[in-house]
């Protein structure tokens, strides 16, 4: 492999699902309904959009421009901790280096971009691998459009687990991070180039030994009495609250427990995040609109797929995401379900979980219309695992609590769309109905006093 072309990684894999769920309503926007059309709340610094209007992909500020080579000898090194923009051709590979230790774990993911005005196919999609120096396959993933053939993120992110019979995955050394475009109908991937973001996350060793349990029950559900952390009513336990999504990974608005409204366009993708502690873990329902729901752990891997699907009459269409085991270290050495719908080993980290929703363009022309997220977080937290240095990404602290607390949420830009001002609102239509009912019965009496005098 030194110095020559990085063979593709096509092996047609089935759509793998798992971990955490969160769950989506989508629901008719009503004339005048202003419940979602606030400003963004609880999303990041802006950062640079990709070419295709309003509603394109929103890359992390900061971003470090890098090009990727199609050969080891040209590929430049990432960082740990380090987030990058760069392109993929569809005949083509990028290649980059990275500087591994003997007992941490890493990660590096891949947010493709195509244009908003691209076709796309049901096989096309993103590919990622970490390789050693001799050329082996630590760690592989890919993501498809699918049935859901259109423009929109996809998202895919391998690692490398430093774990005991690893054999020279395990050795330090100089490995290399290899992002492919899948092709469509005959392998071959659409023209023109994706966009990408990379980011390559280094996970601590442990202090002690693997927690105990590894591989034993690692997918069994969460006992329902273990505590409850979260609440199907909304966060201020009656009208739902109002979060409007990010426009990318990096901009994700933070939710809690409880139920969120929100507004999406035809074309766009609306990015979510939810905080999961260790022993915890999120369920979900999504219904409504023509959508492609993804959720992603916190290194950005996909976890959980779902489309809505036509339902019987009178119902609003619908999606059901897996259920998913709890979030635990130890996860990482479960087999899959045996209807590879779940993989343990994708929740196998605390931290943000991201929900990315996007609705299919064919409905330009619409309008925009709203979005219910009920999210509710389950199980007790847990102790960490015990890493050796600082978490990073792989934990849940006070701080991101805080960020995704209802007391977070801002209200939104019009009377009709605030659980308060809902109330407010009906409050000065009643009054304003009995006015006008008022001043029709003074007319009334007025002209029948006017044709008594006569």
């Amino acid at each position: 492999m030194r110095g020559g072309r990085i063979p593709g990684v096509r092996a047609a894999r089935g759509l793998r699902v798992g971990a955490v769920l969160v769950a989506l309503v989508a629901v008719p926007a009503w004339p005048g309904d202003g419940a979602v059309a606030g400003a963004a709340v609880g999303a990041g610094g802006g950062g640079a959009a990709a070419d295709g209007g309003p509603y394109a992909y929103r890359f992390a500020k900061g971003a470090v421009a890098v090009r990727g080579a199609p050969t080891p000898t040209q590929a430049p090194t990432l960082a740990a901790g380090g987030v990058y923009r760069d392109a993929v051709p569809g005949d083509g590979t990028r290649v980059y280096r990275l500087d591994l230790d003997d007992r941490s774990g890493a990660y590096v993911s891949a947010v493709a971009v195509p244009p908003p005005t691209a076709r796309v196919g049901i096989a096309e999609g993103v590919a990622v691998s970490i390789r050693d120096p001799g050329g082996r396959v630590c760690g592989f993933r890919e993501a498809r459009f699918g049935t859901a053939a259109f423009p929109r993120p996809l998202a895919a992110s391998a690692g490398r687990t430093v774990t005991e019979g690893a054999s020279a995955c395990r050795r330090a050394g100089t490995y290399l991070a290899v992002v492919e475009r899948l092709g469509g109908e005959g392998g071959v991937a659409g023209a023109g180039d994706w966009q990408v973001e990379l980011r390559y996350e280094r996970e601590p060793a442990l202090r002690g030994g693997v927690p105990s349990g590894a591989g034993e029950g690692s997918s069994a559900p969460v006992d329902g009495n273990e505590g409850d952390g979260g609440s199907d009513a909304g966060p201020g336990g009656g009208e739902p609250g109002v979060r409007v999504g990010g426009g990318g990974f990096s901009e994700a608005a933070a939710l809690a427990s409880g139920e969120w409204d929100d507004r999406i366009e035809p074309g766009q993708s609306r990015f979510y995040r939810v905080p999961v502690d260790w022993g915890q873990r999120v369920s979900a329902r999504v219904a409504g609109g023509a959508l492609a729901v993804t959720l992603h752990n916190p290194v950005q891997g996909m976890v959980a797929a779902a489309e809505t699907v036509a339902a019987s009459p009178g119902r609003p269409m619908a999606a059901e995401l897996p259920v998913l085991p709890p979030v635990r270290y130890e996860n990482r050495y479960g087999a899959e379900s045996p209807d590879g719908r779940t993989r343990p080993g994708d929740v196998r980290f605390a931290g943000w979980y991201y929900l990315v929703v996007s609705a299919r363009p064919e409905t330009a022309g619409t309008g925009p219309y709203g979005l219910r997220l009920s999210v509710r977080v389950t199980g007790a937290a847990r102790p960490g695992p015990g890493y050796e240095g600082p978490p990073g990404v792989f934990t849940v602290t006070d701080a991101d609590r805080r960020a995704a607390a209802p007391a977070t949420a801002a209200p939104a830009s019009s009377a009709a769309g605030r659980p308060g001002m809902r109330l407010l609102a009906t409050a000065a239509f009643g009054t304003g109905t009995a006015l006008l009912v008022g001043l029709a019965g003074w007319t009334l009496v007025a002209r029948r006093r006017a044709r008594g005098a006569h």
